[in-house]
C-alpha cells in the first residue's frame, strides 16, 4: 500500500523562533548572595531554601536555556535547555553530587583568638596568609576554623560588606573540584562561589560550574568546578551573618572521565559537545510530551545497536529543571523511519530499558548519562533514514533530555505532542554500530498490490511493504492488499479491485468500497489558511498537501507577516 498522508483542512498556524529567554544578566556580574536581589558586584551563592534560580521561565514549547557557568545565558522551558555565552548568571542552584575517596589529610587553621577590645582575625584572613596545600585525585583534604573576625581581603568580592578567610590550592592536571562544607554546625547559609588566580585579588573570578545544598544532608553547601585547569587558585571562605563561627570545609577532587565518542568501527556517529551546548526533551512527562528526531546516512551493514547522551532532570513549573534523584530507571520508545526532509513512514520500534553510564559533571541539574542498546532484535536494515528516541513516563517525573552534537547537517527536529515539527538548527548525539542480527523469516505483503510472498527475510520486506515474521501469507490478518471501489472521469464506479489496477487505469480509489453500489463523489473547491503567531511568516517552511496519496499543493508558504495566506485545490 502506498503510503498516504491525510491533512484536516482548516486553519495552519506555524510557530517559529521559539527560543525563550528567562534571564538575561547586563552587568558583568551578579549578585549570587541573594538571588532575588539587583545585579551587583558580589559573588557569594544564595542561600534560598530552595536552592534554584527563581526566575526561570514557566514551561513553554520551544527551545529553553539553562545556567551551565557564569559566561552562559540562562532559560529553561519544560521543552529542553540550551547554552548561549552572552550573560554572567551565578544564582545558585541545586546541581549533581561528586562521589569522592574516602581517605583524607585532616589539618587545621586552628580557632580565632580573642584580642582586647575584640576578636583577633584568623590566621588566614588574608589571601597572602592563606592555608596553602596540594590537591590530588582521590585524596581529600580536611581544614577546620572558625572565621569569626574576618575582615574582607578582596574589595572585588562585596566592596567590604562582608569578611573572607583564605584557602590556596594547588592542582597539577585537569581535575573536577569540589568544596564541601559538610559538617559545619550550625550550618552555613551562603558561601562564596569564585576562586582568584592571583593575591593579592585580581577580580578576575573563576566561578564555580555549580552549587548546591542538598548533597551533604545537612543544609551545607556544596561547590564544583569542573574541568578545572592545572594552576593555583585562591578561594575566600565568606563571613557574613549566618555564615560565621566555627566551620569544617573539604576540598576533594577527580579526573574528569574520558571524552565521550562513539565505539571504535560505527556505522555512524556523531558525538556530543564536550561541555552542555543544548539539551532537548524527548519524554513523556508529567503534563508534557515531545519527540526528537535526528537521521542518519552511508549505513552500509545491519544496524544492531544504538548508543545516545542525555540528560535525566525533572521538570518543575515554577522552578524549572531540577536533578532527578530517582534511581528508577529510564525506558525508552526507539523508533525507526524512512528517510525524507521530516521522518517518513515508520519502519521499526522498540521499548527499552537500556545500559546507563554515568559520564560524570556535565550541567548543574544533571551529570552526563551513556545509554546503549546492545541488541536490537530483529536488526534494523536502512541505508539511510531517522530515529527517534523518547523516555517513556516515569514513576518520579524523570525525563530524558537528548544531548546535541557539533557534527551532522543541522536536521534534527522536535515535535511536540499533536504539533508539528520544529526544526532544533543543531544536530543530537547518538552512534549506530552493527551487532549480532540472527535473520527472521515470514510472510511479506504489498497491501497496494495485493502481492504476498512467504519465507521473506525481514530486511526485504521494508514499509510500505508489510512483515508478519514466523506466518505464511494464506494466514495473514488481515489478509494481504487493500481492495475498494474505482471511478473514473465519469463519476462511474467502473469496478472493485486493488489500488495499483485502479491506478493502472487513471481512476480515483476508494478503499473499502464496493462497485456498483457505491456513488463516485463530485469534486468540490476546499481551502486551506496559513497563519503565524510571531508575524514574521514561516521563515521558508514549506507545507505539501495530499488527497488519498496524491499530492493537491506543494510547498505552499507563508513569505511574511502574520497571514492568512489563502490556497484551494479541488477533491471530493
Amino acid at each position: 500500500m502506498r503510503k498516504r498522508r491525510i491533512v484536516e483542512l482548516g486553519l495552519v498556524l506555524l510557530c517559529t523562533n521559539l527560543m525563550l529567554v528567562a534571564a538575561t544578566v547586563p552587568d558583568q556580574f551578579r549578585d549570587v548572595r541573594s538571588a532575588t536581589t539587583a545585579p551587583r558586584a558580589d559573588a557569594l551563592s544564595s542561600a534560598a531554601s530552595q536552592g534554584l534560580v527563581p526566575d526561570i521561565a514557566a514551561p513553554a514549547a520551544g527551545v529553553a536555556q539553562a545556567v551551565v557557568t557564569p559566561q552562559q545565558l540562562q532559560t529553561a522551558t519544560s521543552a529542553g535547555i540550551q547554552v548561549g555565552a552572552d550573560a554572567m548568571s551565578p544564582a545558585a542552584s541545586r546541581s549533581q553530587t561528586a562521589q569522592f575517596a574516602q581517605t583524607s589529610i585532616v589539618a587545621g587553621t586552628g580557632p580565632a583568638e580573642a584580642q582586647e577590645g575584640g576578636m583577633r582575625s584568623p590566621p588566614n584572613d588574608d589571601c597572602a596568609n592563606a592555608v596553602a596545600f596540594s590537591l590530588y585525585p582521590g585524596t581529600p583534604v580536611v581544614y577546620t576554623g572558625d572565621n569569626t573576625g574576618a575582615t574582607e581581603d578582596c574589595a572585588a568580592l562585596s566592596g567590604g560588606a562582608y569578611g573572607d578567610s583564605w584557602y590556596k590550592l594547588t592542582t597539577y592536571q585537569t581535575l573536577h573540584v569540589a568544596v564541601r562544607y559538610c559538617g559545619t554546625s550550625p550550618a552555613f547559609s551562603n558561601a562564596y562561589i569564585v576562586m582568584d588566580p592571583t593575591c593579592p585579588c585580581s577580580g578576575s573570578f573563576v566561578f564555580a560550574s555549580s552549587w548546591e545544598n542538598s548533597s551533604c544532608g545537612d543544609g551545607n553547601w556544596s561547590l564544583f568546578w569542573n574541568n578545572l585547569p592545572a594552576g593555583t587558585y585562591y578561594w575566600p571562605l565568606l563571613k557574613e551573618a549566618g555564615a560565621e563561627g566555627p566551620y569544617t570545609v573539604t576540598f576533594s577532587a577527580t579526573e574528569p572521565p574520558p571524552s565521550p565518542e562513539c565505539p571504535a568501527g560505527s556505522l555512524f556517529g556523531q558525538n556530543p559537545h564536550a561541555s552542555l551546548y543544548a539539551g532537548y526533551t524527548s519524554a513523556v512527562g508529567p503534563g508534557f510530551e515531545y519527540t526528537c528526531y535526528e537521521n542518519f546516512w552511508g549505513v552500509t551493514e545491519k544496524i544492531g545497536d544504538i548508543h545516545w547522551w542525555g540528560l535525566k532532570a525533572a521538570f518543575d513549573p515554577y522552578y524549572g529543571w531540577q536533578w532527578c534523584y530517582s534511581t528508577v530507571p529510564l525506558q525508552f520508545e526507539i523508533k525507526f523511519y524512512l528517510p525524507g526532509g521530516t521522518p517518513g513512514a515508520p519502519v521499526a520500534s522498540y521499548i527499552v530499558t537500556p545500559t546507563e553510564v554515568d559520564m560524570g559533571p556535565y550541567w548543574s541539574y544533571s551529570n552526563l548519562l551513556y545509554y546503549s542498546v546492545p541488541e536490537l532484535l530483529p536488526c534494523v536494515v536502512m541505508e539511510s533514514g531517522w530515529v527517534s528516541i523518547k523516555s517513556l513516563a516515569h514513576p518520579d517525573g524523570c525525563v530524558f533530555l537528548w544531548v546535541s552534537s557539533p557534527t551532522g547537517d543541522y536536521s534534527a527536529y522536535q515535535q511536540p505532542a499533536g504539533s508539528g515539527y520544529n526544526q532544533l538548527g543543531v544536530d543530537l548525539s547518538f552512534c549506530l554500530t552493527g551487532g549480532e542480527c540472527p535473520d527472521f523469516f515470514g510472510a511479506c505483503c504489498d497491501d497496494y498490490t495485493g502481492v504476498c510472498n512467504d519465507n521473506v527475510e525481514w530486511g526485504d520486506c521494508m514499509p510500505p511493504l508489510r512483515f508478519a515474521e514466523g506466518t505464511l501469507c494464506s494466514e495473514l490478518e488481515p489478509t494481504c492488499g487493500i481492495r475498494g471501489a474505482c471511478c473514473n472521469a465519469a463519476l462511474e464506479c467502473i469496478f472493485t479491485g486493488y489500488e495499483s489496477e485502479c491506478d493502472a487505469v487513471g481512476g480515483r480509489f476508494f478503499p473499502g468500497e464496493t462497485c456498483p453500489d457505491f456513488v463516485c463523489p463530485e469534486d468540490c473547491e476546499h481551502s486551506i489558511k496559513l497563519y503565524d503567531c510571531y508575524g514574521d511568516g514561516w521563515n521558508g517552511n514549506t507545507l505539501d498537501v495530499y488527497v488519498n496519496g496524491n499530492l493537491v499543493l506543494a510547498g505552499i508558504t507563508l513569505p511574511s507577516g502574520s497571514g492568512p495566506a489563502t490556497f484551494t485545490f479541488m477533491a471530493a
